[in-house]
């Protein structure tokens, strides 16, 4: 159990360390600290349904989450950002923002080696609008892409193959058969490579 505690503290420990210098005049304070505090509730919850050790990337959860309140509204948006225990999209798209400059500055570390990536896979009949797709790729640098979900193994090794090339081949086969349902029609994906 400590050692799945040690990794889960160690990813959100680096990536939100280097982010003071992009925070400005106060803008986004404290949204670091509450990715942080997410993440321990993330964990206390899970750790409550099992005895085993947990793996888990608080990091990779909270861009997704954060990605998915740029396309909501109303009472979505309202609990997606209690969830994530911050105010506004603001200080969410703001941390984010300063997590994704961070690593793209890490990416020629010869100690720490980190990439992070982030894509959308939206079924090919809907339409997302241009100012979520404008404000996913400025913000959280996303990739969109297209597919067919009714064509369950095509997607599925589309999905994983580009996850193992985001990951240095070190995550093979995240999906699976049961991942993809006939209602599916959107795909939130975030990796994080950290070596």
């Amino acid at each position: 159990m400590f050692r799945s505690l040690v990794l889960f503290c160690l990813v959100p420990l680096i990536l939100t360390a280097d982010t003071d210098d992009i925070v400005q005049d106060g803008f986004c304070q404290g949204a670091g600290k509450n990715f942080e505090i997410f993440g321990l509730q993330l964990f206390r919850e899970l750790s409550k349904t099992t005895k085993e050790n947990i793996f888990i990337s608080p990091a990779s959860i909270s861009m997704a989450l954060s990605m998915a309140t740029l396309g909501a509204s109303q009472r979505t948006l309202s609990q997606l950002l209690q969830v994530l225990n911050v105010t506004s999209i603001d200080d969410i798209n703001c941390r984010s923002a300063s997590i994704l400059s961070t690593t793209a500055r890490m990416a020629d570390d010869k100690i720490i080696q980190i990439h992070l990536a982030n894509r959308i896979y939206i079924e090919e009949q809907f339409h997302l609008r241009e100012e979520f797709i404008e404000r996913l790729e400025q913000i959280y640098l996303t990739t969109i892409k297209s597919v067919r979900f009714s064509s369950k193994t095509q997607t599925i090794n589309e999905v994983n193959h580009w996850i193992e090339e985001q990951t240095n081949k070190l995550i093979k086969n995240m999906l699976n058969e049961r991942t993809i349902d006939p209602d599916t029609v959107m795909l939130i994906i975030n990796c994080i490579y950290f070596k």
